[in-house]
Formats: structure tokens, C-alpha cells, sequence
């Protein structure tokens, strides 16, 4: 498991429109995972794929909307996760980053995958398009099924 404090950032292979790793760099980056072991959206069925290595890895990976975000990120200050947001390269597309919310409640970005982009020193709550959030699997409440 990646120690948060010492994020090995991991850059994106293909920039493209539709079928960008950007996601996948940002997965790799939080979870230490080698990119080139996840999928990309070429493969097709990325989600399904994404998950079915990270549950070899001891990951869940879950993606909300844009909403209510404050609720969220005070309880996860520090956390690294995926925030999606209006892509430099790409009119009308998204494009993932790695950041934090930090203990004074401002957003800060700790990893660009795409190494042409501009600095999005200025980032704010309102213009992330979505976050995606990677948990431990054994850091989650378990409830067993009675027999």
C-alpha cells in the first residue's frame, strides 16, 4: 500500500479525447499499483476491469458527483483522491488529477498526470465535474451474513 504522505506519482501513456489514462495515472499514483498493470479505456469495459485488479490489490474504487462536497472532504482532510475537472487540452472533456482537501479546508492539488498541462493552482470546489475515492478493502466494516 502507497503511504499518502509519499505519493509516487505515475504520468499518463495516452492523451487522447475519449480513450485518455488520465484516470488510470491518478489510480496508480494513490495506490502505488504499477500503471501499465490497470486497464484503459481502450480495453473497453474499464470500471469492471479497474475493479478486478483492485480487488487483487486490496482496493474499492467509487465515484460521486460534484455535490455536496464540503460534508465529504472535511471528514476525509489529507485523503488523496481523484478530482475530475475541465480538461486544458480537450473542449468540453474531463480530465482527472490527485488532490486533497487540506486541514484549512482548501483544495490542493498534489499530482497533474498530464505533464503539458498548466499549473491549476486555483482550483476550487466548484469546478470539479466529480471525485472518485479509493478505500482500503480491509479498512471497511465487514457484517456477516448470519448461515
Amino acid at each position: 500500500m502507497t503511504d499518502p504522505t509519499k505519493l509516487v506519482p505515475q504520468f499518463q501513456k495516452i492523451i487522447h479525447p475519449e480513450k485518455g489514462d488520465c484516470n488510470r495515472a491518478c489510480v496508480a499514483t494513490i495506490t502505488g499499483i504499477p500503471i501499465d498493470e490497470l486497464p484503459t479505456y481502450a480495453d473497453g469495459r474499464y470500471y469492471p476491469d479497474l475493479q478486478e485488479v483492485l480487488d487483487k490489490h486490496g482496493w474499492v474504487y467509487f465515484e460521486f458527483p460534484p455535490t455536496d462536497w464540503w460534508w465529504f472532504f472535511i471528514a476525509l482532510r489529507n485523503v488523496p483522491v481523484i478530482a475530475s475537472v475541465p480538461s486544458q487540452m480537450f473542449e468540453g472533456k474531463q480530465h482527472a488529477i490527485v488532490v486533497r482537501c487540506t486541514p484549512e479546508s482548501r483544495l490542493e492539488v498534489l499530482h497533474d498526470p498530464n505533464w503539458n498541462n498548466k499549473p491549476f493552482d486555483k482550483l476550487t470546489p466548484k469546478q470539479v465535474l466529480g471525485w472518485s475515492l479509493l478505500i482500503r478493502k480491509d479498512g471497511l466494516p465487514r457484517i456477516e451474513t448470519p448461515a
